[in-house]
């Protein structure tokens, strides 16, 4: 049985990279969630693909609901990451991926499952166009 497990070096904690995602990225979305995705060369990361999970603290003053909104878009991408998980791993690519969530209330699983799956298959797309 194959693990879909998120493992904590799979999470973008470098500022350099961060700033580099947001600078240069592609940005996807489907409400209520934006999707940063910049593809990366000549990388030694170990994982095809390096997470940063987001919830604005303007919109959700305390930390207790930022806090459960990332884990819950941690969890839904740790369960559909395979979508595109092979297309990388298959064609030796990496990419740097940031998700922002965008909406006005406490999100439900059903709701942002069915926006991060459109966003997640997507991606394969998007990074051979940023190829050309």
């Amino acid at each position: 049985m194959k693990s879909n497990a998120l493992k904590r070096n799979e999470m973008l904690k470098s500022n350099i990279q961060i700033d580099l995602l947001f600078k240069s990225g592609v940005r996807l979305s489907k409400h209520p969630l934006k999707i940063i995705l910049l593809p990366i060369y000549d990388s030694e990361e170990q994982y095809p693909c390096s997470l940063i999970v987001m919830a604005s603290a303007k919109k959700y003053k305390k930390a207790v609901v930022r806090n459960r909104i990332k884990r819950l878009l941690k969890e839904i991408y740790r369960n559909n990451k395979a979508l595109f998980y092979p297309y990388l791993t298959e064609n030796n690519k990496k990419c740097l991926l940031g998700i922002m969530y965008n909406g006005n209330e406490i999100p439900t699983f059903d709701e942002v499952e069915k926006s991060m799956i459109s966003l997640l298959k997507r991606i394969p797309e998007m990074h051979e166009k940023y190829n050309k």
